[in-house]
């Protein structure tokens, strides 16, 4: 009788270790679909912000491409500023020799006359 009585507590408790294991994989399953669902809903999202980088990336070289070529121009411009510029001073400094040279001659004439 002893015997019989362990077999019905083993087997009873055999039968809710199986429950609790039933009820575990099930809220497991719940996991894990919730999970997949979360997962396929971040690789959605990825998919687009990839897509918006992309676009954005693209937009990016288009402005630093845009940007170097204004950049170059600048640089003619300015090298013809310095141009201008340097001719400028050779222009001023053939004046002042000029205007030296005609104040001295004149100077020299006046005092010839005196």
């Amino acid at each position: 009788m002893i015997i019989e009585i362990s077999v019905g507590i083993i087997a009873i408790a055999f039968v809710v270790l199986v429950i609790y294991l039933v009820v575990t994989l099930r809220t497991l399953t719940a996991l894990l679909v919730k999970t997949n669902e979360t997962m396929t809903e971040v690789k959605t999202q990825l998919n687009v912000y990839s897509s918006d980088v992309s676009g954005l990336l693209h937009n990016s070289k288009e402005i630093i491409e845009n940007v170097k070529y204004k950049v170059h121009i600048l640089d003619s411009g300015f090298a013809a500023i310095k141009q201008t510029v340097d001719a400028a001073k050779e222009i001023t400094s053939s004046v002042k020799q000029v205007s030296s040279a005609v104040a001295q001659r004149i100077r020299a004439k006046s005092k010839q006359e005196e």
